[in-house]
């Protein structure tokens, strides 16, 4: 099975005019079928030849110890190569690492200097990590606005379900007092929408959600409710599934109350 950086790897192959694109739709096609060794051989020619995914994808075969033996030094040095290239992905990665602590010493600075990178190579994935680190103030100082900045940015990106999380989070921003924004209830609704659109499963269930209790110039709406429950629960939100089934029954009664939310 891959793992959601390989996946990510995967998707930029497709859209990437890389001369070397063959070698590396061969290496998943080998990795996926279980051919670990197949496909370091395969990273590891591609890595040697300075491509960032190759070496993206090589550091994790070592990471795992999958196809060669594992060594989380040589899989550290593997993607930081891999961001130096100009991978996005293999910065996102590096930053997640530095961030907690995986392989490496637990180094917030870089790992906020790793997700900067990634995100002005117009990662999704490094502004939500970016983002988050300025909304928690974690190894920064603490900067609703800016947090919100890059999750904006990452929704603009639309690339798949890590903007979809940037359109919720900055959507939820819009939903509440307090969080750099002002209130504005369509901008929560707009990016709501945006998310579930991108298949993030949290922003058709918080649509769902407020047409279930019709406040703030919303009205109550079953019926659109029952849309975007039934979309999350396809998506894989159980408490979606739930709620779907309620209205369905016309068991309203059982819908989780605004405090439960």
């Amino acid at each position: 099975m891959l793992t959601k950086f390989l996946y990510a790897l995967m998707i930029l192959s497709v859209i990437s005019t890389n001369i070397y694109a063959d070698y590396f739709d061969d290496a998943l096609n080998a990795y996926d079928s279980g051919n670990y060794i197949k496909a370091f051989e395969l990273t590891e020619q591609g890595c040697n030849n300075n491509d960032g995914r190759g070496c993206g994808f090589l550091s994790e075969l070592y990471m795992n110890g999958q196809g060669v033996k594992k060594d989380v030094l040589k899989a550290t040095e593997l993607i930081q190569k891999s961001c130096n290239l100009g991978n996005a992905f293999g910065c996102t990665r590096l930053g997640n690492m530095y961030e907690n602590g995986e392989g490496i010493s637990q180094n917030l600075d870089k790992a906020r200097e790793q997700y900067e990178q990634a995100c002005k190579l117009n990662n999704a994935s490094g502004c939500v990590s970016l983002g988050l680190m300025y909304y928690t103030g974690k190894g920064v100082k603490q900067d609703v606005e800016r947090g919100n900045i890059y999750q904006d940015k990452a929704c603009k990106l639309n690339y798949g379900t890590d903007s979809g999380l940037g359109c919720f989070l900055i959507g939820g921003a819009y939903n509440s007092n307090g969080t750099g924004v002002k209130k504005n209830i369509k901008k929560t609704i707009e990016y709501y929408e945006k998310a579930c659109d991108l298949n993030f499963d949290q922003g058709c269930y918080a649509l769902a959600g407020l047409h279930v209790y019709g406040k703030n110039g919303i009205s109550k709406n079953y019926s659109v409710a029952k849309k975007y429950y039934y979309k999350s629960c396809q998506l894989g939100q159980q408490e979606g599934c739930t709620n779907y089934t309620h209205i369905i029954n016309k068991r309203f009664e059982l819908l989780p109350k605004l405090s439960e939310r």
